[in-house]
């Protein structure tokens, strides 16, 4: 809906000007993103400044001249990006910027501002994603959260909670969703990874086996000073050399046999070689 609202606004204050909205496939397109558009926005009143809207093309052209291209960037079927080629843009909105390739958002940022037919109009490029661990959170996320963001960049991280308008039942219904996805599409928690079935600890669970904190982040598990420390070194492409610090936590019964033990994960210690 932000997007959307947005990319109109841009239209209507800068006459002639021509804006891309992309998305990973036509049939994702199709079923959100113009949904949106059609029932927020041109269902609501704003269709009678449409000038043309084929379908043949989805390209939107208003009153005055500015254009809006509604594509997909169907990468399986065009890896060299050829439909891009020629493409003159003011600027852009990638929905869900996370499923798209970061080719794609490179040639996006190259297109945009060949356009030359509305002048003072500036170029923007628009962004909308969840969390991803992926190329968008190391391009924004990271650098936002080191302080390193590129000038003319900005990041804005919104909740659902940050929507005043979403009802109290939606809310609570979220949370029966898995821990996992809770924290990434409802807490918007980019330090944690969606499982996808090929996980090395395939019986891992974060409800079973990390200790939540009041605040729902997930802490190192406390350190006991009176048992021994277990380190162990792992050679990984990323984050280059990591370290995790253990201890093992002996269950004994009333009478002092030992009845089990637990593996615990104290902390871990990244080490990343500097670029």
């Amino acid at each position: 809906y932000w997007g959307c609202m947005e990319i109109i606004s841009l239209c209507f204050k800068y006459p002639n000007s021509r804006w891309l909205v992309l998305r990973k496939s036509l049939p994702v397109i199709k079923s959100t993103l113009l949904k949106t558009f059609r029932e927020n926005f041109l269902d609501k009143g704003w269709n009678q400044y449409v000038k043309s809207f084929p379908e043949t093309t989805f390209v939107l052209t208003w009153n005055n001249g500015s254009q809006i291209i509604f594509m997909s960037e169907n990468y399986e079927d065009d890896k060299e990006l050829n439909r891009f080629k020629g493409l003159e843009i003011n600027g852009a909105f990638i929905d869900e910027c996370n499923e798209i390739q970061e080719v794609t958002y490179d040639k996006v940022i190259e297109r945009s501002g060949s356009w030359f037919h509305s002048p003072g109009c500036p170029i923007k490029i628009l962004l909308t994603c969840n969390p991803a661990q992926n190329w968008v959170k190391e391009r924004f996320y990271d650098k936002w959260k080191k302080g390193t963001l590129p000038p003319g960049h900005a990041y804005l991280q919104a909740r659902i909670y940050d929507n005043p308008h979403i009802p109290p039942d939606y809310l609570e219904s979220l949370n029966s969703l898995p821990k996992y996805q809770y924290n990434v599409f409802v807490e918007g928690n980019w330090e944690v990874s969606l499982k996808v079935g090929g996980e090395f600890y395939k019986c891992f669970e974060l409800d079973q086996h990390v200790s939540p904190a009041a605040d729902g982040h997930l802490p190192p598990a406390t350190y006991n000073p009176a048992l021994p420390l277990h380190i162990s070194f792992d050679d990984n492409s990323n984050p280059y050399l990591p370290c995790g610090i253990f201890q093992i936590v002996m269950h004994k019964d009333s009478t002092g046999k030992v009845t089990g033990k637990d593996l615990v994960m104290i902390d871990e210690i990244a080490g990343i070689t500097p670029r």
